[in-house]
């Protein structure tokens, strides 16, 4: 009888623990999710395109998600490049230069964010007014990476700011390679080779930047420059047809003007020209268009 009572207690006792158990897995299975989703979701903010998503964020002044990696990011190697580099990008934001430099720095031991770091430290050096400085790192980004879009693109403006149209031409016409979306090289190769009466060639870049996404305004000048470019070809019915799409200023009246008189229309130039001058009696182009019209039509 002994045996039995006890055999009966192991049992319930067995029973007990193992209700218990399943107890403790039922209550703990919400937590257990939690935790897990939790771990998820810190993996993924460490991943590449969290990464970009912080950089891009930054281009927008949010500095929001930079924190945040970085937070999380603390003590790991495998990621400190990339952390350096958007601390980096923080203290540039904020002015502080030195400190950024030194960030950036700390990016570039790594020979693959290299390229990137020497772009910031390049950016760095120019807000600090260190142009030479800044062309240096630029020039160590491209050689690093051959590809790298940033450091062509200013390298470019740097180069066309200073008077250095050779170097920017071959640094715009990477960056024409590199991304091929982009209007703002073609534009500006358009003005270069029309400062240097190269016209032809200014037409094809123009025509280029027309083809690709402009604001409306931006779109407005090019067709001006453009038309321009056809009145020294001496192309004034192409030159018409680009001005007629756009907005209807006075300085493009004077281009429409300059077509017509081209074309041997003084008197629809000089209806223009007369509109010009009602609204600015000092335009000094519709002036001297209005005295070719009158030559032209007398």
């Amino acid at each position: 009888m002994k045996l039995e009572s006890s055999t009966f207690v192991r049992t319930l006792s067995w029973c007990c623990l193992l209700a218990g158990l399943l107890f403790c897995a039922v209550r703990m299975r919400p937590l257990l999710k939690f935790l897990n989703a939790h771990e998820i979701r810190k993996v993924q903010q460490l991943s590449e395109k969290h990464w970009q998503l912080a950089m891009a964020a930054l281009d927008e002044s949010d500095a929001n998600p930079a924190l945040q990696y970085v937070r999380q990011s603390l003590g790991k190697a495998n990621v400190k490049s990339q952390r350096a580099l958007l601390q980096g990008r923080i203290l540039l934001d904020k002015g502080k230069l030195l400190a950024a430099g030194q960030a950036f720095r700390e990016a570039a031991d790594s020979p693959e964010w290299q390229s990137r770091a020497n772009f910031w430290l390049g950016a760095t050096a120019y807000k600090g007014g260190n142009t030479a400085v800044a062309e240096n790192y630029w020039l160590r980004a491209v050689e690093a990476d051959p590809k790298s879009l940033d450091a062509h693109r200013s390298l470019s403006m740097y180069y066309y700011d200073v008077g250095a149209i050779d170097h920017a031409v071959d640094h715009l016409q990477t960056w024409t390679k590199l991304n091929v979306e982009d209007a703002r090289p073609f534009r500006l190769l358009g003005l270069i080779f029309s400062d240097y009466e190269r016209y032809d060639e200014a037409v094809s870049y123009y025509r280029s930047a027309l083809d690709r996404k402009l604001a409306l305004p931006v779109r407005d000048e090019v067709l001006r420059e453009v038309t321009g470019c056809f009145i020294k070809l001496r192309d004034y019915k192409t030159g018409l047809e680009a001005i007629a799409v756009a907005d209807d200023t006075l300085e493009a009246k004077v281009l429409k003007a300059d077509c017509l008189i081209g074309l041997g229309e003084p008197s629809d130039a000089m209806r223009l020209l007369e509109d010009v001058l009602a609204k600015d009696e000092k335009n000094f182009d519709a002036l001297m268009s209005m005295g070719d019209a009158k030559l032209l039509g007398s």
